[in-house]
């Protein structure tokens, strides 16, 4: 119920009295929290070199499923980078780093918005784990066909990158999120705009159930999906199939001088054909 709620709202802005330590912790997360999610922004390379690829080849690549999936992707960056949950979030840090009394913190209407935008910004970046693997599958099926390879190597080497990077998005706003729930009940005042009958979980930690658990054995599952979409008895050679294919698609340096022995032959005649004439 907590991710159906609404949260694109500014919450009231209250100030209440607060032990010091409490305050000060608070600080402390906002300020571990406002690290974490800095990555996620336009300043990213990864992210604008994300951007500049699928403008330039949409046009061209728009009907093919891998070139869709990564589109997938780029989307549920995009909702990372700019939604209401991350605004929301980016609202609260800014209003605590201007606190100057160590004795006063803001009141559950900011805390529980804050909260209900973790969980959803949480969710967010399960679902874009997710996505990575689904594209990262797609990508290893157009391999073995050959085409396209340079545009996918550039691809896989994107996807890589940002699920390292959402994988400790993930992590860090879980355990941001347990810290603030767990300070929750010391600040005074019951007061929130939370209804009576929502209940804030205690931990956001993702449960063997949940569709986000692909992140964990999605690379396991890679080695036993065919071109079709039928799965094959695992084995060495599976296993090792993305990591080989990409070592087959390494290619010779290009040298400007390089010629071909076709080449080098009409070469070889025409300069014996040359002697011939200066001797006649």
């Amino acid at each position: 119920m907590v991710d159906l709620l609404n949260v694109n709202f500014l919450p009231t802005t209250l100030y209440l009295g607060c032990p010091p330590e409490i305050s000060k912790y608070i600080k402390n997360e906002a300020q571990n929290l406002a690290k974490s999610l800095d990555p996620w922004s336009s300043r990213n390379a990864d992210i604008r070199l994300m951007h500049v690829f699928f403008m330039r080849y949409r046009n061209q690549l728009r009907h093919f499923i891998f070139f869709k999936s990564f589109e997938l992707v780029r989307r549920g960056i995009l909702h990372i980078c700019s939604s209401p949950q991350r605004h929301g979030i980016e609202r609260f840090c800014a209003l605590v780093s201007e606190i100057t009394n160590n004795s006063s913190c803001l009141s559950l209407h900011s805390l529980d918005h804050l909260l209900v935008c973790l969980i959803q910004l949480h969710r967010l970046v399960i679902s874009s784990i997710g996505r990575v693997f689904n594209c990262w599958k797609h990508c290893e099926a157009q391999f073995i066909s050959g085409h396209f390879t340079k545009m996918l190597l550039i691809i896989v080497t994107l996807l890589a990158t940002m699920r390292s990077s959402l994988q400790r998005t993930k992590e860090s706003l879980g355990l941001i999120y347990k810290n603030l729930r767990a300070v929750r009940d010391q600040i005074p005042g019951a007061v929130t705009w939370l209804s009576t009958d929502t209940c804030l979980p205690l931990h956001i930690d993702v449960s063997e159930g949940d569709e986000g658990n692909l992140d964990v054995h999605a690379f396991r599952r890679l080695s036993e999906v065919s071109l079709c979409g039928s799965k094959l008895a695992p084995s060495s050679i599976h296993t090792n199939k993305i990591s080989n294919t990409l070592q087959s698609l390494r290619l010779p340096p290009v040298s400007r001088k390089t010629t071909t022995p076709f080449r080098a032959e009409l070469c070889k005649r025409s300069t014996a054909q040359n002697k011939d004439k200066a001797t006649l």
